[in-house]
């Protein structure tokens, strides 16, 4: 993500470490976005809309996962 780096290129062996990757990965991200939320495209979605898409999107996945794993 920053500086070329991948956080997530090789599958963790356990869930901690998949945990600390999603971590760092969302910190990246976050940053990513704080350093352009004032940036405007003149068409499409900014940088805050694609961001607030990934929530709802993330959201949505986690309820499902929950539903699912509660079954």
């Amino acid at each position: 993500m920053t500086n070329g780096l991948n956080v997530l290129e090789e599958f963790p062996a356990t869930l901690e470490q998949r945990i600390a990757e999603l971590t760092a990965a969302n910190d990246c991200l976050l940053k990513e976005v704080c350093d352009q939320e004032d940036i405007k495209p003149d068409s499409g979605w900014s940088t805050s809309e694609n961001a607030y898409h990934l929530y709802i999107t993330e959201k949505g996945i986690i309820g499902m996962l929950q539903k699912a794993i509660q079954s």
